[in-house]
């Protein structure tokens, strides 16, 4: 689900996404986490070092630090 989206707007049906790994003759079988490298290498900079963003009701800048649960 993409939770930035108004509560009205996030649990509706377009705004829902369903993400499968399939079996096949090419998938990567126990080796999944190859295809996960580049998300857990931003993962770890975003919760080490954050990320510059701006708070437009603030209006300052500010740093955002993002972890998976």
């Amino acid at each position: 689900m993409i939770y930035n989206l108004p509560p009205g707007m996030c649990k509706k049906l377009q705004f829902m996404f369903l993400s499968t790994v399939i079996l096949g003759p090419n998938s990567q079988g126990w080796n999944i986490d190859v295809c996960l490298y580049l998300l857990i290498d931003e993962l770890k900079q975003l919760w080490s070092f954050g990320a510059l963003t701006y708070d437009v009701l603030m209006k300052q800048n500010f740093q955002i630090k993002a972890t998976l649960i």
